[in-house]
């Protein structure tokens, strides 16, 4: 996965060296008017709880269906708190208006179907669930900017003048999605030993799109060489940023229940999604490739007569970089064994239960991507933004996980701990190495995060669940049981 990172960077250099884009090094030029931009940004994240579940959680007595979905949540903070953010940002605007971006944040709405059916002296299961998605929508864009000359407190000589008109937007949608479809099936052998197995098929999608759109017109008037020049500026440019990635894996689990103990092994795996990744784009020649900023000054008349001579000017010369990589993404996700004691067995004939759990994992949950040469272009000159190449490793690491788990009557709920840590790049141990600052205890590998989730489900054949999970990751869940 290319984390948004490196292209949310192209896109704010885009806006904001194309906001000046006609500017001097102290950031505004004499005769440009400039409307504040338009920049909305949206992510959407979820998470599946029901993916932990285990195989073992099965009826014998009847068939059931389930269904539940995450209710999507949004947040947004007030323009109140975005302006006191991006408080004195406005300043190379000439409207008058201040820069607040538009910022939201939502919980996706990841669905679970299950279907459990006993057969075969024992229960036969199928699920589909959406275990993980991420998405992230930019909208940006500056909606018109006027650069003429005659609007200049210190005028060109009066053998230039010039007039330019444009806009610029650079929308990016980028999702990262990871669903299962499992195949199950668990025995009971008698009271005291029961035994599951389920083939789980992963996919993993990555997707990104996005347009570095630059629309210019204008006109040039020169006198060179005693020659008057009339000169059109158009510029009508579609920069396409275009990335796909996907991977299928089947993987395994493990179960089995001797007597009052639970014991579970989750098998995954390493592996590489194939795809490619492309950021082909097209500037005005005044404008450098790699850092988006000016390579001359267009309040300059030497600058402006020279481009005329040579013609950039009259063929409306373009500078166009072409970045792709066809670098695999690396997955990787963790083994993980759970032993799980039942204090009070749940049973069809008593409306409660207890037990109390531990989990091991091996192993990392990460995603990398790296390529040395993208970046490169006009031979050895690189692109600002990819000094050092394309690279993107990001690792999250999980180590000791306790639950302790209750019913009663209708109720449920679910308290623990786990150790967590996050790499990124060639930081390490993110959480655990700012446990002061951020109020964290340090725990296994990583830094103690709490769990706590609970909820209620009514009903006989067939029932309403609601459940909220509060940590780590907030969810509001709701779905359906019918019990056949």
């Amino acid at each position: 996965m290319l984390n948004k990172y490196y292209w949310t960077r192209i896109f704010l250099c885009a806006i904001l060296s194309f906001t000046l884009v006609f500017s001097q090094t102290d950031g505004r030029i004499d005769g440009l008017t400039m409307r504040t931009p338009d920049i909305s940004v949206s992510l959407g994240l979820g998470f599946n709880y029901d993916y932990l579940r285990s195989p073992l959680n099965v009826s014998f007595d009847n068939a059931r269906g389930f269904y539940s979905v995450n209710i999507p949540i949004r947040f947004a903070p007030g323009d109140d708190i975005m302006d006191e953010i991006f408080d004195g940002v406005s300043m190379p605007f000439t409207d008058n208006e201040r820069f607040i971006p538009q910022f939201s944040a939502r919980q996706f709405a990841n669905t679970t179907i299950r279907v459990d059916v006993p057969m075969l002296g024992g229960v036969c299961s199928f699920s589909h669930m959406n275990v993980m998605s991420l998405r992230y929508e930019n909208r940006t864009g500056i909606p018109s900017f006027l650069f003429n000359t005659a609007d200049m407190e210190d005028p060109m000589d009066d053998g230039i003048n010039m007039i330019m008109r444009g806009m610029i937007n650079t929308p990016i949608d980028f999702s990262l999605g990871w669903e299962a479809m499992t195949f199950g099936y668990v025995y009971r052998l008698n009271d005291l030993f029961m035994f599951g197995l389920s083939l789980h098929r992963h996919r993993f999608h990555f997707n990104l799109s996005g347009n570095l759109d630059v629309d210019i017109n204008g006109t040039v008037e020169a006198e060179v060489d005693n020659f008057r020049n009339e000169i059109e500026i158009y510029y009508s440019l579609r920069n396409p940023i275009m990335g796909e990635y996907s991977l299928e894996r089947w993987s395994p689990t493990f179960a089995a229940r001797i007597w009052n103990f639970d014991i579970m092994a989750r098998i995954m795996f390493k592996d590489r999604a194939k795809g490619s990744l492309r950021a082909n784009y097209s500037l005005p020649f005044f404008v450098d490739p790699s850092n988006f900023n000016l390579t001359g000054d267009l309040d300059d008349m030497n600058f402006i007569i020279d481009n005329i001579t040579n013609g950039n000017f009259m063929s409306n010369e373009q500078t166009s970089v072409k970045l792709q990589t066809n670098e695999s993404i690396r997955w990787e996700l963790p083994h993980v064994l759970t032993l799980k004691y039942n204090i009070v067995p749940e049973s069809e004939y008593r409306n409660m239960s207890l037990s109390l759990s531990y989990s091991k994992f091996i192993g990392r949950a990460h995603l990398g991507l790296t390529d040395p040469n993208m970046g490169i272009i006009n031979g050895d000159d690189r692109v600002e933004f990819l000094e050092d190449g394309l690279d993107f490793r990001t690792s999250l690491r999980l180590d000791h996980l306790i639950l302790a788990s209750a019913r009663f009557g209708w109720f449920f709920g679910t308290l623990g701990i786990v150790s967590l840590d996050i790499d990124f790049n060639e930081e390490k141990n993110i959480l655990r190495n700012n446990t002061n600052e951020v109020f964290l205890i340090p725990y296994g590998r990583g830094a103690m995060l709490p769990i706590l989730s609970g909820g209620g489900i009514i009903g006989t054949n067939l029932q309403l669940m609601l459940e909220l999970n509060l940590l780590p990751l907030p969810a509001f869940k709701t779905g359906l049981v019918y019990n056949f």
